[in-house]
């Protein structure tokens, strides 16, 4: 038998596992498939049809990101603490914990059926904080049960989290971009967000929603809605690179090394590697612009330094150091890059991903490339 000690102790860390599994849970969608007894006979089974939506929304989660994403899991998939639990006899704990604190589990239930001899998805989901929703989904022509199940799940996953679903759509791992649709889930979030003085989910769909103007080409738009995320969150630190990426292509030059050097120099930015890079970046082009050329290769230099798998500022470096004559040093940068294009160097919320930055006046926003099949994610 344990003695009192030991039992308080077991307590505890029950406690605490218990706690932690429901703080984990509440950031994870749980998934469940009921599939009709005709498209069961036919192998599509309530398992199989779990695992296929449940790994389409983690594919649309996983897109890298400077905020968190949900974790997704089917309802087959039982965590430690759960088949602990179950083997005590401690059913339920996690809800129990949940329910005790507050925190808002999201589920989502979907039901396979067939409407004549086509497929039809009905989707419920319990959203934490969002509410639920209900989708009702037809099978459009070509479109199998498999496909139906992987749409559902985007769709599903644009109500649970508009903002991790968008930066999917701009920056799918297979396929060109859906701008459009990634515009029209930005603005309808945009539209349900409250307009509390400070809201950082609010500066971050706005931040967002300035790559979608940007990528549509309207420069005047993009610098506003920027200035309206840095307004809701002074320290978005990617609405400032953003801000200063579009005053250089405002030919704003000096506007834009003053925002950058304040993103370096603001001690409150946990700034990742890849945002240090940015924004040194940024600085090189305008000194480079400015024929500041010793200036330009110390931040490419810092750069590169911040993150050595940065392109766009060996770009760049490649490019100055060429045209001042130094030819073969310019290759040797302008290679480099090449080579960091198959590695994963900066997030989608960063307008430097999709866009070379542009030192001749008055000329459109060019594209960059994707990145090269296989790079790191």
């Amino acid at each position: 038998m344990l003695d009192l000690t030991s039992l308080v102790y077991a307590l505890i860390v029950g406690f605490g596992i218990f706690g932690l599994d429901a703080a984990w849970n509440a950031t994870t969608v749980k998934t469940d498939f009921i599939v009709s007894d005709t498209l069961g006979s036919a192998g599509i089974k309530p398992e199989f049809a779990t695992v296929v939506f449940a790994r389409e929304m983690q594919e649309v989660f996983s897109t890298p990101s400077l905020v968190r994403a949900p974790s997704v899991r089917s309802s087959h998939d039982k965590t430690f603490v759960t088949i602990l639990a179950d083997s005590i006899g401690f059913k339920n704990a996690t809800t129990a914990f949940q329910d005790l604190f507050g925190m808002e589990p999201v589920a989502i239930i979907a039901t396979l059926t067939t409407e004549g001899s086509l497929p039809r998805l009905e989707i419920v989901g319990e959203a934490g904080s969002r509410g639920t929703f209900y989708l009702s989904l037809e099978s459009e022509a070509g479109e199998n049960s498999v496909s139906l199940i992987r749409r559902g799940a985007v769709e599903a996953a644009i109500h649970l989290d508009p903002y991790h679903t968008a930066l999917y759509l701009l920056d799918p791992p297979v396929g060109d971009p859906d701008v459009e649709r990634a515009r029209r889930v930005l603005d309808r979030a945009l539209a349900a967000q409250g307009a509390t003085a400070i809201s950082a989910e609010r500066a971050r769909t706005r931040n967002l929603r300035g790559i979608v103007a940007l990528l549509e080409n309207d420069k005047t738009l993009a610098a506003t809605l920027f200035e309206q995320a840095i307004a809701d969150d002074p320290e978005l630190a990617s609405g400032h690179l953003n801000l200063a990426f579009t005053r250089v292509e405002q030919d704003r030059y000096a506007d834009a090394a003053m925002i950058a050097r304040h993103v370096l120099e603001a001690k409150h930015h946990a700034l990742k590697p890849e945002l240090i890079a940015s924004a040194h970046t940024i600085n090189g082009v305008v000194a480079w612009e400015q024929k500041r050329y010793q200036a330009a290769e110390r931040h490419f230099a810092a750069a590169a330094k911040a993150e050595p798998t940065v392109s766009d500022a060996y770009y760049y470096w490649g490019r100055m150091l060429t045209e001042i004559g130094r030819t073969e040093e310019g290759a040797k940068k302008t290679r480099q890059g090449e080579i960091n294009l198959t590695y994963f160097e900066n997030y989608p919320e960063v307008a430097q991903l999709y866009f070379w930055l542009t030192v001749e006046d008055n000329v459109p926003l060019q594209r960059r490339p994707r990145r090269k099949s296989g790079s790191v994610r």
